[in-house]
């Protein structure tokens, strides 16, 4: 995976990746987006500010996102996509995930954070 692109995925993908994705561990996972884990280094800090329960072990594991932590990424990473005047990729990375995240925002099921 390039280092900031972000991937359309189905379903539980593996390799050093970050994925938002549809769906809870164990069970089923559904569509998503993913990223690789150093993308994840400029998203991280704002995922350990929305969600109190996150720590970087989660990096490798599984974190289910509620839909106020959601609300709050959200809000975060609109900020930084408003701030950034880094490479392009690296905004188009952080607009991608926010907008994944926003169309997520009123959904009732769950929305985890898969890494590995």
């Amino acid at each position: 995976m390039d280092d900031m692109n972000l991937v359309p995925t189905t379903g539980l993908i593996g390799g050093m990746t970050i994925q938002f994705a549809e769906g809870a561990w164990p069970g089923e996972i559904g569509s998503g987006v993913a990223m690789s884990d150093e993308a994840f280094d400029l998203i991280e800090p704002s995922v350990k500010s929305a969600c109190d329960k996150w720590s970087s072990g989660h990096r490798y594991g599984v974190f289910e996102i509620s839909v106020s932590e959601r609300r709050e990424l959200l809000r975060l990473l609109r900020d930084i996509e408003t701030r950034m005047l880094s490479r392009a990729e690296e905004v188009d990375l952080v607009r991608g995930l926010a907008n994944w995240i926003e169309a997520h925002c009123e959904v009732d099921g769950p929305v985890s954070i898969l890494g590995y």
